[in-house]
């Protein structure tokens, strides 16, 4: 798929689909590239559903984003796709960030419905900022996106012309369109690699995979393998993977790192199948438990990204890889295992394995300088419980890093909502023989414990955690996303980082 641009034109040329947003604000303007014909059908349609909405449909009046199909065989375009940007009677306005992605994404599922070989979608009687316009690329790739790697009979779209239609053009507006394709691109990686199964993807494969993807970009990739993590004490971590045949081990990815740099740390949960070991899960959804490893994903696919952008600051990216496995040879409940900080840690369920690999990686980054830490895991089932499936979570030991993470999401429309981490909850992680427990077994805050327990190895480096696991699956296709799973949080770190110079 190819997106460019164009300027406002007094005659549209023919193409397969036309995308018309609309809205109260430009009912009246937005037909005007249109032929007379189409243009008083669409007028006279939206004039008629205001009145009697069953004309459209309620579904498309009642929620911005939503679409309707106008076929128009006397136009030069044959299919006309309008899209609700805001009507009084839906009751919403196009204020939120995600409402110009969504309309993308709508864009992008069409595509393959209609298969058009040419797009043109009128934007020109919206004031389209830089802003605006990466986020309607970005919705259209993220909706368009689709896993078909294992099908032996693929349906894959036509090589397919989208033009946008504004007003003016600007380099910033170039430049948005490029900051777009990237943001999507890594969206869609980490969807790629969160839904590749796990005998294809495991702690061995993952490193081909990344040395792969990051080949040419500036980062460069070693691996802590075993052995050498035993030497570091990273007990934590070999104790996850002891059941597997496939040892655990620890990806280092480094951008822009010289001596003595300080650099943001960002560190992906990589198990790469859990089946919760010892404490094994229950059979029923175990097949999702290869994505995992989708926070190690949003990582790498940051890291390439961050090839692409080039920012000036250092970042140093970790992922640690086990694969969860009930093996003879697995960890137990009751074991005690010392991270590499030196603290004793008492396995109390062997199911929460997410965090004992994490803390070994956010040791290894405060020893290696980080500045501030961000890690990202698809770490509780609380965190659905506690926010749904619109949200991830976010906890962190520092305002000023909580308010930039914030900001970011705000620019992705990847959505965080912040947890306490009230220093009480320490108290629900004492152990008897150790210096701490690593998870509590009691119902009651499991992701703000978890989030608890991580902290106890950051020492004071500024520290953000976001526990993705309620927004790892999408379970339907609407707007930019799509079913099955999400890529989440790779735009957040992306947003993150560019932000801070």
């Amino acid at each position: 798929m190819t997106i460019t641009f164009t300027l406002s034109l007094k005659k549209m040329t023919r193409c397969d689909l036309f995308v018309l947003p609309i809205s109260d604000d430009t009912a009246k303007t937005a037909t005007a590239h249109l032929d007379k014909e189409t243009s008083q059908t669409i007028k006279h349609v939206l004039k008629t559903s205001l009145k009697t909405p069953s004309v459209l449909g309620t579904s498309f009046l009642s929620r911005v984003g939503s679409s309707t199909i106008l076929y128009t065989p006397s136009s030069p375009s044959l299919n006309h796709l309008l899209i609700n940007a805001g009507f009084k009677m839906a009751n919403k306005t196009i204020t939120k960030e995600t409402d110009w992605r969504a309309m993308g994404g709508t864009v992008g599922h069409a595509l393959h419905h209609y298969r058009p070989r040419s797009v043109t979608i009128d934007v020109s009687s919206f004031t389209c900022s830089p802003d605006v316009i990466q986020q309607w690329v970005e919705g259209i790739l993220l909706g368009a996106y689709r896993f078909t790697d294992y099908k032996t009979k693929k349906k894959p779209l036509p090589k397919i012309d989208v033009t946008l239609l504004v007003k003016t053009l600007s380099p910033p507006l170039r430049e948005a369109l490029s900051t777009g394709e990237r943001f999507a691109h890594a969206t869609n990686r980490a969807r790629d690699w969160a839904t590749m199964p796990a005998n294809d993807l495991n702690p061995e494969t993952f490193v081909t995979i990344a040395k792969k993807a990051l080949k040419g970009s500036g980062v460069s990739v070693s691996v802590i393998d075993g052995a050498a993590a035993k030497k570091r004490g990273m007990n934590a971590l070999l104790g996850v993977g002891k059941g597997s045949a496939i040892p655990p081990r620890l990806l280092v990815m480094k951008y822009n790192i010289t001596r003595n740099d300080r650099p943001i740390s960002l560190v992906g949960k990589g198990v790469t199948f859990d089946t919760g070991g010892i404490s094994l899960k229950p059979s029923k959804g175990m097949s999702d438990m290869k994505a995992d490893m989708s926070g190690a994903a949003a990582v790498l696919s940051t890291m390439v990204a961050l090839g692409q952008f080039k920012p000036k600051l250092p970042v140093l990216g970790l992922i640690p890889l086990a694969e969860n496995m009930p093996g003879g040879l697995a960890q137990r409940p009751g074991d005690v295992v010392t991270a590499m900080n030196g603290k004793t840690i008492e396995i109390l369920n062997t199911d929460a394995e997410g965090r004992l690999i994490l803390a070994d990686a956010l040791c290894y980054a405060v020893e290696e300088g980080a500045s501030k830490i961000v890690d990202i895991a698809t770490l509780t089932g609380a965190c659905g419980v506690a926010l749904g499936e619109l949200a991830m979570g976010l906890l962190s030991n520092n305002d000023s890093e909580v308010a930039a993470m914030k900001d970011a999401a705000s620019k992705t429309g990847e959505r965080v909502w912040q947890l306490p981490l009230y220093s009480e909850y320490l108290e629900y992680l004492e152990s008897g023989i150790a210096d701490i427990a690593h998870c509590s077994e009691g119902r009651y805050g499991g992701t703000c414990t978890a989030a608890k327990f991580l902290e106890q190895f950051v020492n004071d480096t500024p520290w953000v955690h976001l526990d993705i696991a309620s927004v790892m699956i999408q379970k339907k296709n609407k707007g930019a996303q799509v079913k099955g799973m999400s890529g989440a949080g790779a735009r957040n770190l992306i947003q993150y980082v560019l932000d801070q110079g």
